[in-house]
């Protein structure tokens, strides 16, 4: 019994902090709505900053003749200084074209920072990066 309750009790403890660790993370980023979110390369919409993070992402790959196929879903942080940091690969179909997309992500050029409440703000972004021969 005493066995079961030390059990019961770690794991509150467990989901607590992991919960807590959640919280304080969400936080450190701007959640929606954004007076601006990070535009990319001089973009003057959201879309038209995805549309260019594509390209970028795409003529870097063509450049180095990246002879892969695939998917990678990438996770990144604009900061308050327009700086891309935090780079993170949540899903690959292949390890190189892991290795390729957090490079390119790090060679990022400055983006424009997101606004909020008249404040520059630091923006998480997940996006899926599609590589092609």
């Amino acid at each position: 019994m005493k066995r079961i309750f030390t059990c019961l009790l770690f794991l509150f403890f467990l989901t607590f902090s992991n919960s807590a660790k959640c919280q304080e993370e969400q936080e450190k980023y701007a959640s929606p709505p954004l007076d601006q979110m990070p535009m990319f390369d001089g973009a003057k919409s959201d879309q038209q900053s995805q549309q260019k993070t594509f390209m970028y992402f795409r003529e870097k790959s063509l450049s180095e003749k990246v002879a892969t196929d695939g998917t990678v879903y990438l996770r990144f942080v604009v900061d308050s200084t327009g700086n891309v940091s935090e780079t993170e690969i949540l899903k690959s179909s292949n390890q190189e074209l892991s290795n390729y997309a957090i490079k390119y992500a790090k060679e990022m050029p400055i983006w424009s920072p997101g606004i909020k409440n008249g404040k520059k703000v630091s923006v998480q972004f997940t996006m899926p990066i599609r590589f092609k021969k």
